[in-house]
């Protein structure tokens, strides 16, 4: 599950929307900056990552020596391993004791964690949980490629449509629509896929543009 921290846009502009296609008469700036944080916000939960580098923390189950699958992929680094571990079996406290971490495969977010002993060569009781500080996003100069632009620009259009006036998309609240008949014209399309950004053609074209972005990884070994 993504969790995104970012509450302003961090690539998209109007600068950028403009030049990509869209028109700034379309709704206010305020409505524009909420289109534009939808946008990103919809992006990182298609590519499984944000779209900068950018710092986070979680707590997760210990993974029994196992390889340990983030909710991010793209990691940059790993800079604090804590891992919990029960002090008693007479009550439920967790003590935090240090850990490392090596990164098995950056791209997929797959790492392995550790306990490191304590000064006297002891380590602690059994492990728990471990909380991971981890930097992930596309690397340096992916999310300013003209396909990923193109892509926001496009979604930011479909969010900003839906704020300013639903009937502007393809259907109302931008629906897919697969099939569609008007004065003796019929028209028939191949189905369309649910995405992050809807399951309008429109929205289908975008994750498409960006599935290059995308990793599929294992939820678990």
């Amino acid at each position: 599950m993504i969790i995104y921290p970012h509450s302003s846009p961090i690539i998209m502009t109007d600068d950028i929307f403009q030049l990509y296609g869209g028109s700034l008469e379309n709704g206010t700036y305020a409505r524009r900056q909420a289109s534009y944080l939808i946008t990103e916000k919809q992006m990182s939960s298609h590519i499984g990552t944000f779209l900068l580098p950018t710092t986070v923390t979680g707590t997760f189950p210990w993974p029994g020596g196992q390889h340990m699958v983030l909710p991010y992929s793209h990691i940059n680094s790993i800079p604090n391993v804590t891992i919990l571990s029960q002090e008693s079996s007479c009550n439920c406290d967790l003590k935090e004791n240090s850990g490392c971490s090596f990164i098995w495969n950056d791209t997929y977010g797959y790492i392995d964690v550790r306990q490191v002993a304590d000064y006297c060569g002891c380590s602690y009781g059994y492990s728990y949980q471990v909380r991971v500080v981890m930097n992930a996003g596309l690397p340096t100069g992916s999310a300013s490629q003209a396909d990923m632009l193109l892509a926001l620009t496009l979604a930011s259009e479909l969010n900003l449509n839906r704020l300013v006036d639903p009937t502007a998309n393809e259907g109302t609240g931008d629906i897919g629509i697969e099939e569609f008949s008007n004065l003796g014209y019929r028209e028939r399309r191949i189905g369309m896929k649910r995405t992050a950004f809807g399951n309008s053609a429109k929205a289908n074209e975008v994750a498409l543009m960006t599935n290059t972005f995308r990793k599929k990884r294992a939820l678990k070994f």
